[in-house]
C-alpha cells in the first residue's frame, strides 16, 4: 500500500469526527471496537488491511468518546466558589481585559478573565497563580451553524472559564516554569524595542503579522484587512512556519547536517511558542521535523504521509483539535 500512514490516518480522523457526530456514545464505540478486533483475528490474512482500517476508525471514535468524557468530568461545576492553584501558560491582553490560560491541578486548563484598565499581566507567564471563584462552562452555539465557543475552547484544551477581579488572584514571586517566563520576557522586550522604533500602530501590526497577536490591533485596521480578503495573514499558520523555515535553511543550510537541523528546529520551536502553539503551527512543526529527519536518515520524504502522522499525533494529544477554528 502506498502512503499507509496517510490512509490509516484518514480512518482515524474519520472515526474522531464520527464520534463527534455520535456525541461520544461510549457503549456503541466499545461494542464496535470489540467486534472489529474479533473479526480481525478471525478472518483471513489478506483481509487484514481492510479490517485494520475499520479498527483504526473505531479507535478514533472511542478516543473522541474518552476525550469528551474527560472534558465533561473536568467541567462539572462545584456548588460554591473554591480556591484554585495553577501555572499561567498564556496571557492575552487588551486595553480593558487580560485573559490568562491557567493549567490548574483540579480542573485542567482554565481561561481566567480579569477586567482592568490597561492590564499588565504579561510577565505572569510561567508563574503559579492562586485564585478563588466559581468556574463556568463556556456557551455552545446559540443557533445551528453558529460559532460554538465551548467547542473552540476544547480544541485548545480549555474546559471551563472564570471571571475574577484583580484583587482575587495572587502570583508567586518566582516562576514555576523559568523557560516559559523567559520567553514572555523576551516577547515583551521585543515589543518595547519595536515601540521605540516604529511607534504603537506599527508595533501592533507587526506583532499581528509575526505572531498572530491581534490584541493591540485597531478595529478599523482589522476591518480593512477583512474587506481586502487578507485577514488570514494576521493568524499564524503553517505558511508562516514554512516561511521562517525556508529563511533559516537558506541562511544556515540544513541538508544532512544534524547540528544545523537541530539549530533550525530550535528556532522554529521558539517561534511556535511565541505565536501561541496553535494546532496549525504544531502541525507544521511536526511535518517540518519529519522532513528534517528524512534528510538526516537519507530517506524519501512524503508530504501526505507526514501530514497523516502529524494529524494522528495532534488528535492523540487532544481529539478536539480537529475542530480548531
Amino acid at each position: 500500500m502506498r502512503r499507509p500512514a496517510f490512509h490509516f490516518s484518514l480512518f482515524f480522523v474519520a472515526g474522531v469526527y464520527a464520534g463527534f457526530l455520535d456525541n461520544g456514545s461510549r457503549p456503541l464505540w466499545l461494542a464496535f471496537s470489540i467486534l472489529s478486533l474479533i473479526g480481525l483475528l478471525a478472518l483471513r490474512k489478506e483481509n487484514g488491511r481492510a479490517l485494520a482500517a475499520i479498527l483504526i476508525f473505531m479507535a478514533g471514535g472511542a478516543w473522541f468518546s474518552l476525550a469528551q468524557h474527560q472534558f465533561d468530568e473536568i467541567g462539572r461545576l462545584p456548588a460554591e466558589a473554591i480556591q484554585f492553584h495553577g501555572t499561567v501558560s498564556t496571557v492575552v491582553q487588551t486595553a480593558e481585559c487580560a485573559k490568562l490560560l491557567v493549567r490548574t491541578e483540579s480542573h485542567g486548563d482554565m481561561l481566567v478573565s480579569i477586567y482592568k484598565e490597561d492590564p499588565d499581566y504579561e510577565l505572569t507567564t510561567g508563574r503559579t497563580a492562586t485564585f478563588s471563584g466559581l468556574p463556568e462552562n463556556p456557551p455552545t452555539a446559540g443557533n445551528p451553524g453558529g460559532f460554538d465557543y465551548r467547542l473552540y475552547l476544547r480544541s485548545i484544551g480549555v474546559a471551563s472559564v472564570m471571571q475574577i477581579r484583580p484583587d482575587e488572584i495572587k502570583f508567586s514571586s518566582k516562576p514555576a516554569k523559568p523557560l516559559a517566563h523567559a520567553i514572555a520576557v523576551f516577547r515583551q522586550d521585543f515589543y518595547a524595542h519595536l515601540w521605540k522604533q516604529i511607534g504603537e500602530e506599527g508595533t501592533n501590526l507587526t506583532m499581528a503579522l509575526l505572531f498572530g497577536d491581534k490584541s493591540g490591533l485597531a478595529d478599523d485596521t482589522y476591518e480593512a484587512f477583512q474587506r481586502n480578503g487578507t485577514a488570514h495573514i494576521l493568524s499564524v499558520s503553517g505558511l508562516h512556519v514554512g516561511f521562517v523555515y525556508s529563511i533559516f535553511v537558506f541562511l544556515i543550510g540544513g541538508k544532512r547536517r544534524p547540528a544545523a537541523n537541530a539549530a533550525i528546529m530550535g528556532i522554529l520551536l521558539l517561534y511556535g511558542v511565541l505565536s501561541g502553539c496553535c494546532p496549525s503551527v504544531n502541525r507544521a512543526l511536526l511535518m517540518i521535523g519529519l522532513h528534517m529527519l528524512s534528510k538526516v536518515l537519507c530517506r524519501q520524504y512524503d508530504l501526505l504521509n507526514s501530514a497523516g502522522i502529524a494529524a494522528v499525533i495532534l488528535l492523540v494529544q487532544n481529539a478536539y483539535a480537529l475542530f480548531d477554528t
